[in-house]
């Protein structure tokens, strides 16, 4: 079924809102006499693990209000694929907040959405879908998250 969602067309309110919220987590704060711009995801994931999991919580969020307001099920998978790799590699301390530092996970998930509406084309309606996805999605990082929290004590240990 596809569906045509004013409200998320590329002026639309909500598209602002997700650009705003994208913007936050990956690209709001700019380096001063440079081109060089994050946000508070690499920020927040200098706290390990529990800054990974809110990071975590806020892109699977934003991916779910992706979705619900148009999306097709092969635009989930990337976005869910970013958010997963960004997630995963990001839980890794210090190389993982520069991972999150140059990936932008947030920022390319919102690109998918504007590229897909600015094209015109049609979304389906995937609302359990996109549910479904994002809770899948955000057991699969817990775990990641898990893991490298006893990696970490892990090496500590060593020590």
């Amino acid at each position: 079924m596809t569906q045509k969602n004013e409200n998320a067309g590329s002026n639309g309110p909500a598209f602002k809102y997700l650009e705003k919220y994208a913007k936050a987590l990956d690209s709001s704060i700019r380096i001063p006499k440079t081109e060089i711009r994050f946000g508070w995801d690499p920020l927040l994931g200098l706290i390990p693990v529990v800054g990974d999991a809110i990071s975590l919580v806020f892109s699977i969020m934003l991916l779910y209000y992706f979705l619900k307001h148009g999306g097709t099920r092969k635009m989930a998978f990337k976005m869910g694929g970013n958010i997963f790799l960004d997630a995963t590699i990001g839980s890794i301390p210090i190389l993982g907040s520069i991972f999150d530092f140059f990936y932008k996970a947030n920022d390319r998930n919102y690109n998918i959405l504007k590229n897909h509406h600015s094209q015109g084309l049609p979304n389906e309606s995937i609302g359990k879908f996109a549910l479904t996805l994002a809770l899948m999605l955000f057991v699969l990082c817990v775990i990641s998250l898990v893991a490298a929290y006893f990696l970490i004590v892990w090496i500590i240990g060593l020590f």
